[in-house]
């Protein structure tokens, strides 16, 4: 539970050369969601810093206030880390992100080093992030696009430039940090995206994930000089798994599949894929696949299922069902049409309808509840 600052980098670092698996959490999380992701994960310690220690005083879980430690941490010697390359399981989990679950308890995927490694050495590779960028870092870890925004960079050699520790930046307070702090390159939400109104100098790369991406954005945003990319996957693929550039001049797309990942058209109801062109439910494969989901086998079960197409280079040798509608254009783009559930996405967050119902139906005074999004 770490606000953004250069030890929110340190301690994901070092978890993960611990060869442990860290589980973001968010100041914003309401504390009996934080009480019940510590239990479901089954975390031992907490890494956090003195700004939260009244957030978490009633949990007795062992913690590490990084701020409090510093004289102590200072002490140890600054060598490199070095670990035996035999030490290292290739199947181990890495981090588990909490998303919203239909039960009014939120589900933890579970995300092997192998699925992350392999999305950040392909992102690296296709994105054009390199030496010398400014990345700006505005997300909270507790949600999987940070990993985006954090781990990419950091392998292309750009520079992390971190958001204000405190309340998220918007509009045209965004916009005068952007530009003071010369960010080239920025990944975020269309949402937040449509708060700037003024334009960013520096900018050079600017990607979009985690909702549909409106056209009249593009529009506003595109220059010569300026690549637009638009992203999509869930959290279960490791981040994103299809990849587009965009143009005024050109319709908005998921685009195609990353190298390593495979996207298919599947039945909403059977296990099958449909003809081309026409509209199914998403599938994704490929090694960027999550473990599945902590402690629920049945769900697991239910939305990784069975590879029956024998894809190739598809290690787990099962489809996620994304529970996302679309279907493949003429040029081989996916097209997005939405869920096939309740499920919504607001500024980018995957939120279930039923859990916020369900949540409302505990108060014995209400009988019945629905609950919808508005604008």
């Amino acid at each position: 539970l770490l606000d953004k600052s250069f030890d929110t980098y340190v301690a994901l670092l070092a978890v993960q050369k611990l060869r442990a698996a860290y589980v973001p959490l968010d100041k914003s999380f309401p504390n009996d969601r934080i009480a019940f992701i510590l239990e479901d994960a089954e975390v031992r310690t907490i890494v956090s810093q003195a700004a939260f220690r009244e957030k978490l005083c009633d949990l007795q879980h062992s913690k590490i206030f990084i701020d409090d430690e510093s004289q102590q941490i200072d002490q140890h010697r600054s060598y490199r880390l070095q670990f035996p390359v035999s030490e290292t399981s290739p199947d181990q989990l890495s981090y588990i992100i909490y998303t919203s679950g239909t039960t009014g308890n939120p589900k933890g995927v579970a995300i092997d080093h192998a699925s992350i490694c392999n999305f950040v050495r392909v992102a690296a590779e296709t994105y054009g992030i390199r030496k010398g960028d400014r990345v700006y870092q505005g997300m909270t870890i507790a949600f999987d696009f940070s990993v985006e925004e954090l781990w990419v960079p950091l392998v292309a050699g750009a520079t992390l430039v971190p958001a204000r520790p405190g309340m998220s930046l918007v509009g045209e307070d965004l916009a005068d940090y952007l530009r003071n702090k010369r960010i080239s390159v920025m990944c975020c939400v269309p949402t937040l995206l449509a708060t700037i109104e003024s334009d960013l100098p520096d900018l050079r790369l600017l990607l979009v994930s985690g909702e549909a991406c409106p056209h009249n954005l593009v529009e506003r945003w595109y220059r010569a000089d300026r690549t637009i990319l638009n992203a999509y996957g869930p959290t279960e693929a490791t981040v994103t798994a299809t990849l587009t550039e965009l143009y005024p001049n050109k319709p908005v797309t998921s685009g195609q599949a990353l190298p390593t990942y495979t996207i298919v058209i599947l039945h909403e109801h059977e296990d099958k894929l449909i003809a081309h062109g026409e509209t199914g439910e998403i599938g994704l494969a490929g090694s960027g696949l999550a473990r599945g989901y902590l402690s629920r086998e049945d769900l697991t079960a239910e939305k990784f299922i069975h590879d029956f197409v024998g894809l190739p280079d598809n290690p787990s040798k099962r489809i996620y069902r994304s529970g996302d509608l679309g279907r493949f254009n003429d040029d081989g783009e996916i097209e997005y049409f939405g869920r096939i559930d309740t499920q919504v996405k607001i500024r980018g967050y995957r939120i279930e309808l039923t859990e916020i119902e369900s949540i409302i139906l505990k108060d014995p005074s209400v009988a019945q509840a629905v609950v919808n999004t508005f604008e």
